[in-house]
């Protein structure tokens, strides 16, 4: 990615209607045919410039009338500094627009938003996400949370995503809801099961997924589990799986969420000790830890990792999607961000002798290169975290994809991920 200054214009598209516009004094009739073609063809503009063959130039775009400094791109490919992603105006319309350099692979999600561009301090005190409402100009829309849509940027080679689209013509998983109660907790846990086409419960038993944010892998418009999964047992890319999405508590601010998923031994103890043991009671669930993975993104990442780590009889395969392995011990209890345990796992996998896993290890390129609260960058952080288990010996199958943080890169590489774990 390559950041083109603000106030810079160099799209071909726009530098030629602001040629057209300087030499007419009515220039609504050329605007308003700008916003029509828009309109029709979608948005933002993509476009080849021949001194950067690797990148395409994409430039979004927004309507607005009046001066304004509060148009913001917001998007994880922009890091933490949001100045970066301000519009500038084409001066004498309602055009304003934001010019970035993506490399040609590129997938990432992002929404346009009104807010001051400042940074934030530490910890954050303004949110973004209650704001985001996508890209009205642009085709691809998703809900992310309740309230909450980004827009899709694909470009034209973006990796393919096959495993994610639902065919009528294969036989069908079905999925079953399990609440379970634990010691440790004070609410139950809501849990999906996903049981492959023709379940036998007298058969060899099954290997077994278990992925963390059921809210986000159970969703078919972000990650769309259950579909991957019936397209790859199809497919003989993986033997017949069960999985389990264990639904982490949400609450304001994710406050719940994230104290479950930063290495926390109560939360561990819930999936190996509780919840493992009542799904092998309840289905044909192998106990074999080669055949069973545990996953998930971000702090799900991070967690899998963990729970590998205390529980290496039951989980043998780590499946980690941008996994948050700059994190502390416990996210968020010291406010002094110079004075935290970063890379808390890390160190724990650095004191252990190797352990019988396997990983698949993956994190976008445009993920956290550089950091504003004193913490570890989580890009090189999984770079760290791929150098010492290497250094053990531990088997490790490590990808940067031209992507964010972000699901609409996850959903097309699970697949690759238990092809590589626990393919046939």
């Amino acid at each position: 990615m390559i950041l083109v200054p603000n106030d810079e214009m160099i799209s071909p598209r726009l530098l030629k209607l602001k040629e057209v516009l300087d030499k007419v004094e009515d220039k609504k009739g050329l605007v308003d045919d700008f916003w029509k073609e828009i309109e029709e063809n979608g948005a933002p503009i993509i476009e080849h410039i021949e001194r950067e063959p690797n990148h395409k130039l994409v430039t979004f775009l927004c309507k607005e009338n009046g001066d304004t400094d509060e148009i913001l791109l917001y998007s994880g490919s922009l890091g933490e500094i949001p100045h970066r992603g301000k519009f500038a105006r084409l001066q004498g319309t309602d055009i304003y627009y934001k010019s970035i350099f993506y490399l040609n692979k590129t997938r990432i999600t992002y929404a346009i938003t009104r807010q001051k561009a400042n940074i934030p301090l530490y910890p954050p005190k303004d949110i973004m996400i209650p704001i985001l409402k996508g890209d009205p100009l642009n085709k691809k829309n998703f809900t992310w949370l309740p309230g909450v849509t980004l827009a899709a940027l694909e470009l034209p080679d973006a990796p393919s995503q096959p495993w994610i689209e639902k065919k009528d013509n294969i036989p069908k998983g079905t999925l079953k809801t399990v609440r379970l109660k634990s010691t440790k907790f004070n609410e139950k846990f809501y849990n999906k099961i996903y049981l492959p086409p023709n379940y036998n419960p007298s058969t060899d038993p099954y290997g077994s997924l278990f992925l963390f944010d059921g809210f986000m892998y159970n969703n078919p418009n972000q990650i769309p589990t259950p579909t991957i999964l019936d397209n790859l047992i199809f497919s003989k890319k993986i033997p017949p799986i069960i999985a389990v999405f264990i639904y982490n508590h949400i609450d304001e601010g994710m406050k719940a969420r994230i104290n479950e998923l930063t290495t926390n031994l109560d939360f561990a103890f819930f999936v190996g000790e509780e919840l493992f043991p009542h799904l092998k009671e309840k289905y044909n669930l192998s106990n074999n830890p080669e055949k069973t993975v545990v996953g998930g993104a971000s702090l799900g990442g991070l967690s899998a990792s963990y729970i590998g780590l205390k529980y290496p009889d039951k989980f043998g395969k780590i499946l980690s999607q941008s996994g948050s392995y700059w994190a502390p011990e416990k996210l968020g209890e010291n406010t002094d961000p110079y004075f935290q345990n970063w890379q808390y796992l890390i160190g724990e996998y650095m004191k252990r002798e190797k352990l019988p896993l396997d990983f698949y290890i993956e994190i976008g390129v445009y993920e956290g290169k550089e950091a504003l609260h004193g913490e570890p960058s989580h890009f090189f952080s999984n770079r760290h975290f791929r150098d010492l288990l290497l250094s053990k010996g531990y088997s490790v199958k490590y990808v940067e994809f031209i992507g964010g943080h972000d699901f609409i890169c996850w959903r097309g590489s699970l697949a690759d991920g238990l092809i590589y774990l626990i393919g046939i």
